[in-house]
């Protein structure tokens, strides 16, 4: 049997397995936590760190592709996989591509693809003189490993940029600014690349977000054809991507366009393809890195509502809180199997699949709602 080796344990690489071994292909996973969410569900475990490259590299040599959970991989270590002869996808060039948010937004910049207004900042002095030219509120970046809004910070006048500088800059991280988007909606879409440059859209989503965190995603099947989904195409051909991409988007009063972010990789807003559409977003990526056909993205029903469960807390739900969210006829719960729950900490999610959009999201924010009712809460 082919195995498929994933570097990072957490939920999506748990879902990726899930649907790897679906389909009968092996799942190893390389993770620090030996009870990490992908861990749990697979025998093929190698509990170490990505960043040793001797542990790397080992485990690289045993499997027959490799694919990432996160962007969060250096491309160096990439580079040194593909050195060693080994498949990585998506690969270097790719990465290099993504990883550094300044360096997407020149790329689809010069691929004629529109992003909102950013510059790269080395000083407060450049951040206020952003400010000065653009106007404001501003929101400040760090250019990598920012996620969920962690490496964030909004800035609604200049008397508030020094305190934006000061909480980012201690990170060390290289630094970007962004003039904020009055946005009417914030769209998400999952798009899918095989090795033979096949493309699969699923729907043009619209997501909610509280705190630059998502909460509840909205997808129906009329978001097929959304002009959203050819500016999705064209991102992931721009950085030649193979496997799944999650893209977020700005949609402005005026139904223009602007990319917000890209991800190489499965993505939050794509959870619901697992129940409401014939592939979901999780095994079409394994077909793609593994260089099998695409499946089809089709609509089982005609919308889907994924409510994220969010802790607040430390504390877990209890066995009679999961006995409430499975009586929900419809509701679908994906619990990832963290060992601790803290605030703003994604534990798990709930969808509900439905012709009505109305109905799939009553079920979906009433059955998380009973689920964490007691140590999180939901939008």
């Amino acid at each position: 049997m082919t195995t498929l080796g994933i570097l990072g344990g957490g939920q999506l690489a748990r879902m990726l397995a899930q649907a790897a071994q679906r389909i009968g292909v092996n799942v190893a996973i390389l993770d620090e936590d030996e009870f990490s969410p992908a861990m749990q569900v697979t025998g093929l475990g190698v509990t170490g760190s990505w960043r040793d490259r001797e542990t790397l590299g080992e485990f690289a040599d045993a499997v027959d592709v490799l694919t990432i959970e996160s962007e969060f991989v250096p491309v160096e270590l990439i580079s040194f996989l593909e050195g060693r002869g080994r498949r990585v996808l998506p690969g270097s060039h790719t990465l290099g591509l993504v990883q550094d948010k300044f360096t997407q937004k020149q790329t689809l910049n010069a691929a004629g693809l529109p992003t909102t207004t950013y510059a790269a900042v080395g000083s407060l002095a450049e951040v206020k003189a952003f400010g000065a030219q653009h106007g404001y509120p501003l929101v400040l970046k760090t250019r990598t490993l920012g996620y969920d809004g962690y490496g964030n910070a909004q800035i609604a006048g200049e008397g508030e940029a020094q305190a934006a500088w000061d909480k980012l800059a201690v990170t060390g991280r290289a630094l970007m600014v962004e003039k904020f988007v009055p946005f009417e909606r914030e769209l998400a879409l999952i798009v899918v690349r095989g090795q033979d440059g096949r493309i699969v859209t699923y729907p043009v989503t619209e997501t909610l977000q509280l705190n630059h965190v998502c909460h509840v995603v909205r997808a129906e099947q009329s978001g097929f054809d959304h002009p959203a989904a050819a500016l999705g195409r064209a991102v992931v051909e721009a950085v030649d991507g193979v496997g799944a991409f999650g893209i977020e988007m700005f949609e402005l009063p005026d139904g223009m366009l602007l990319i917000n972010e890209i991800a190489p990789r499965v993505h939050n807003s794509g959870h619901y393809t697992i129940e409401a559409c014939l592939t979901s977003q999780f095994e079409n990526h394994v077909r793609a890195v593994l260089g099998l056909p695409l499946g089809w993205p089709d609509m089982v029903k005609r919308a889907a509502v994924m409510v994220n469960c969010l802790g607040t807390s430390d504390r877990m739900p209890a066995p009679r809180d999961f006995a409430r969210v499975l009586s929900y006829r419809g509701a679908h719960l994906h619990w990832y199997g963290k060992r601790e729950c803290r605030k703003g900490r994604k534990m798990g999610h709930v969808t509900a699949v439905h012709d009505s959009l109305a109905e799939a999201e009553r079920i979906a924010r009433m059955a998380a709602g009973d689920l964490m009712s007691a140590s999180a809460w939901f939008l």
